[in-house]
């Protein structure tokens, strides 16, 4: 019996024996999440590359597949996931990437792997399997359901493989380091946003903003020339950023980040230890949680906040919308998850 057919068989009598499972990879994002009950049921035995069509830049690509390994493929080929999911010190699986749905520093430039989603094919909680999607880039026949995984923390079913979009990876890479205050670093990417300048990741720390420029090496001689700034000698310093080893990540295992999606030109906060990334899109609150002043910050600029490690916050009429979505996907909650979204209570 081949993985597919396996893990098929496991949901199915977790169905029938009305036992409830949870989905896990290589735990890599254990510090991210809180803790779920359910029976394991684990994805790492169920890897490698289905189908890669480098001309059409796509690729099919079973779950349990280590992100690292399937980025070290593409770049062979000098192609990558335009997302740039986390990989988590090469832990990361392209299943748990797209259950999270997190992407990396090029985000708002690149897309995000909701964007890239072509296809999936999943058992669902009813133990049937499905596909949806395919591995073509017009893919507009009903309702685009395999990008409803993206970010759905497996509530939908156990997803076994997924088609992506793929972009071609850049010639040249050069990051350019600027001493600012936070405010200052929201205004000068605000400016940036509005020129011609290859920028493909912003991150800024401790009055350090850092920019990474993507092209030919004339189009990153001219931003060089025009805007300044010192070259950044490290290696890794986006890998770095990317999967949470950067040092102002440092509070992380220990509960101390706090997630918040916002507009890119909402101001800056005034009392808190923060970053950024994506032009201001994300930032990251370091505080072990979310106190009064924070949560009244963040209503106050229209943002969305999530503490690491607790319960993902979802706000009530999407919660309503996302319930009805699980209970056509996965009846009797077979599937658990940090969303919680059912419960055998629910039935």
């Amino acid at each position: 019996m081949d993985q597919t057919e396996l893990l098929r068989e496991v949901v199915a009598t977790a169905v029938h024996d009305k036992r409830q499972l949870k989905i896990c990879g290589q735990g890599s994002k254990t510090h991210c999440l809180p803790e779920i009950s359910g029976e394991m049921v684990s994805t790492v035995e169920h890897t490698g590359i289905v189908a890669l069509e480098p001309e059409e830049l796509v690729v099919t690509v079973r779950s349990g597949t280590p992100l690292k390994e399937l980025r070290q493929e593409l770049a062979r080929g000098r192609q990558m996931l335009g997302a740039e999911p986390p990989e988590f010190s090469g832990l990361g699986t392209v299943g748990g990437a797209l259950a999270a749905g997190f992407s990396g520093p090029g985000r708002p430039w690149r897309g995000s792997l909701r964007d890239s989603m072509l296809g999936v094919e999943l058992v669902n909680g009813k133990g049937e399997l499905l596909k949806f999607g395919g591995q073509v880039m017009k893919n507009v026949a009903g309702y685009d359901v395999s990008r409803l995984n993206a970010g759905a923390f497996a509530n939908l079913g156990l997803v076994l493989q997924i088609s992506l979009r793929l972009v071609p990876l850049t010639d040249h890479t050069r990051t350019l380091c600027y001493e600012l205050d936070g405010a200052a670093a929201l205004a000068f990417c605000r400016q940036l946003a509005r020129k011609p300048y290859p920028v493909t990741a912003t991150f800024w720390h401790e009055g350090n903003l850092a920019l990474r420029f993507d092209g030919s090496e004339s189009a990153l001689d001219t931003a060089e020339e025009h805007l300044g700034g010192d070259r950044d000698a490290t290696n890794g310093f986006w890998s770095n950023v990317r999967d949470h080893r950067h040092e102002a990540f440092s509070s992380l295992p220990h509960g101390g980040a706090i997630r918040v999606i916002c507009p890119p030109n909402a101001p800056a906060p005034e009392n808190f230890s923060w970053s950024f990334e994506w032009n201001g899109g994300l930032r990251w609150i370091w505080a072990d949680s979310i106190s009064a002043d924070i949560a009244d910050y963040v209503d106050s600029i229209k943002g969305w906040a999530w503490q690491l490690g607790q319960e993902i916050p979802i706000e009530s009429g999407q919660r309503q919308i996302m319930r009805r979505i699980k209970l056509a996907f996965d009846p009797d909650a077979v599937f658990r998850s940090p969303l919680n979204l059912l419960s055998n209570s629910d039935n």
